[in-house]
């Protein structure tokens, strides 16, 4: 398993499935922007509350370590393209 892969689901295991079916960091990033909405929405409506608080609390911590160049220089790289 390559190194950004085995941090990303170390730091976001909620969404270990989606991490280890992309083919690169860039791809990880837009699928988890996705599991990110999906945390956010209820029946295709937008919602104030956050349905899967874990979940997004995850992928937001992650990717903020992420910005602050905390992890792994590819996570780091394409995370700002996302967020």
């Amino acid at each position: 398993m390559s190194a950004w892969r085995r941090i990303a689901i170390e730091h976001v295991p909620s969404c270990q499935k989606t991490i280890e079916e992309a083919k690169d960091p860039c791809r990880m990033w837009i699928d988890l922007y996705h599991e990110l909405y999906d945390c956010h929405i209820e029946k295709g409506h937008p919602i104030v509350h956050t349905i899967n608080e874990q979940k997004s609390s995850e992928i937001y911590r992650f990717a903020f370590l992420c910005l602050n160049n905390k992890v792994h220089l590819l996570l780091s790289l394409y995370v700002g393209v996302f967020f």
